[in-house]
C-alpha cells in the first residue's frame, strides 16, 4: 500500500516537471534567492541618506558621520564633502534625505543640555515617507551619547563638589565607567530564539514570504492543469472518490517539489531558524497550500476564472500576510491565507501550530464535499 503510494506521487511528480511551465516556476526560487543574496551584499537598504558637516574639522561632527555609517543595513549613508553636494543629492532623487550637521557642535550641545533652543543637526527630504521619518531615530540615538554626557557633567558641576573632583578628565573617566558595548535591548522570538540584529539583513528578511507565494502560485498552476485534464476527459473512467485523490495528489506533488526549492533557499539566505520548528511548519504549509488550491478548483471549476483568480491571489497573499509589514486587518480573513498561519508560527509555533492543523483537514473535506456535489 505505502510502496504502491509513493509510486504514484513519483508519476505525479514527474509528469509535472515534464510541463516547461512548471519548471519555469521553480526556476524562479533559486533565481529570485541569487538575486535577493547579491543585493543583500551591496549597498542597497530601505533608505539612503547623506551626511556632511559645515565645519570639516569639527572632530564631533565627524564622530557623528562615522557613528551612523556603523552597524546598520536597513539604511545606507553615504557621506559628502560639501553641505551643497549633499542637498544636491536630494534634489536630484539620490539619496532620500540629507543630515547636515551645523558648525560649533561642542557649543551646540552645550546649549541644548543647558536647556537653550538650538538645532544639532538638518534635515532636508524631498518626501517626507513613513521610512524616512522612522530613519531619524537613528540620527537621535547618534547624538544621544554626547547630549547625555553633557547633562550628566552639568549634573555634577551642580553639586558643588571641590574643583579637583570634577576635572573633564575625571568625569569622562567616570561616566566612561558606566558605559557598556553591549546593547541595552535583547530581541527574542516568542519561543526564545535570540535575534542577533548585528547580523540580520533586512534585505533578505522578506524572502521567505516571497518564496511561500511562490508556494500558492505552483498550487494554483497545479489545479490548471488538473482542470486541463478534467476537460480532456483524462479521468472519465474514474469514480468520483478517486479523482479527488488525483487532485490531491497532483497538488501535493505541487507544492511539496517547490516546498523543496523554498526550504534550500531559506537555509542558503540565512533566515533558518530552529530546525524542527522549520520542518513541521513547512510540512504543514505543503498540506495547507495543497488544501487551499484543491479547494479552489473545487468551487470554481472553470480554467479561464482561475486564471483570473491568480493574481488576485498572490496580491491580497503579499498585502495580508506579514511579508513586508505586520498588520492585522481582518485576521479571521487572513487566517484563511496558508501564508498567514506559516509565517506567524515560525516567531510563535505554540500560538498557531494548532491553527494550521486544523486548517488540513477542514480544506480537505470542504474540497472533497464540493467536488462530490458538483459531479452531481
Amino acid at each position: 500500500m505505502i510502496k504502491t503510494i509513493f509510486i504514484r506521487y513519483f508519476l505525479l511528480c514527474k509528469r509535472l516537471l515534464k510541463r516547461a511551465s512548471f519548471v519555469f516556476m521553480l526556476l524562479l526560487i533559486p533565481a529570485f534567492s541569487f538575486i535577493t543574496s547579491i543585493a543583500s551584499s551591496e549597498d542597497t537598504g530601505f533608505v539612503r541618506i547623506a551626511v556632511s558637516c559645515e565645519d570639516t574639522t569639527d572632530d564631533i561632527a565627524i564622530s557623528f558621520i562615522d557613528k551612523l555609517q556603523r552597524g546598520s543595513n536597513f539604511l545606507v549613508f553615504k557621506e559628502y564633502e560639501s553641505v551643497e553636494s549633499a542637498i544636491d543629492a536630494v534634489s536630484s532623487a539620490k539619496v532620500d534625505t540629507a543630515w547636515i550637521f551645523p558648525k560649533d557642535m561642542k557649543d551646540r550641545i552645550a546649549d541644548f543640555a543647558d536647556g537653550r533652543k538650538t538645532s544639532l543637526a538638518k534635515i532636508y527630504v524631498s518626501e517626507d515617507s513613513m521610512p524616512v521619518k522612522a530613519s531619524r531615530e537613528k540620527l537621535f540615538g547618534a547624538l544621544y551619547s554626547n547630549i547625555s554626557y553633557e547633562i550628566y557633567r552639568n549634573y555634577v558641576n551642580d553639586l558643588g563638589l571641590p574643583a579637583d573632583r570634577v576635572t573633564d578628565e575625571k568625569l569622562a573617566e567616570s561616566y566612561e565607567i558606566l558605559s557598556t558595548d553591549n546593547g541595552i535591548i535583547s530581541f527574542e522570538y516568542l519561543d526564545s530564539t535570540t535575534v542577533d540584529l548585528d547580523s540580520y539583513n533586512y534585505t533578505t528578511a522578506p524572502m521567505r514570504g516571497l518564496l511561500v507565494t511562490v508556494m500558492l502560485l505552483c498550487g494554483m498552476a497545479a489545479t490548471l492543469f488538473f482542470l486541463e485534464d478534467e476537460q480532456r476527459h483524462a479521468f472519465a473512467n474514474m469514480p468520483s472518490g478517486a479523482r479527488y485523490l488525483m487532485f490531491y495528489g497532483n497538488n501535493l506533488a505541487a507544492v511539496s517539489i517547490s516546498a523543496v526549492f523554498v526550504s534550500v533557499a531559506i537555509v542558503l539566505s540565512g533566515n533558518y531558524v530552529e530546525p524542527i520548528c522549520e520542518t513541521l511548519s513547512m510540512v504543514l504549509l505543503v498540506l495547507m497550500t495543497t488544501g487551499f488550491t484543491v479547494l479552489c478548483g473545487c468551487v470554481v471549476r472553470s480554467r479561464k476564472i482561475i486564471g483570473i483568480m491568480i493574481p488576485s491571489l498572490i496580491v491580497f497573499s503579499l498585502a495580508l500576510c506579514p511579508v513586508f509589514f505586520s498588520f492585522v486587518v481582518c485576521e479571521p480573513i487572513q487566517m484563511l491565507i496558508p501564508a498567514y498561519l506559516y509565517l506567524y508560527s515560525i516567531s510563535d509555533p505554540t500560538s498557531y501550530l494548532l491553527p494550521m492543523m486544523l486548517y488540513i483537514p477542514i480544506t480537505a473535506l470542504l474540497g472533497f464535499t464540493t467536488f462530490k456535489l458538483e459531479k452531481r
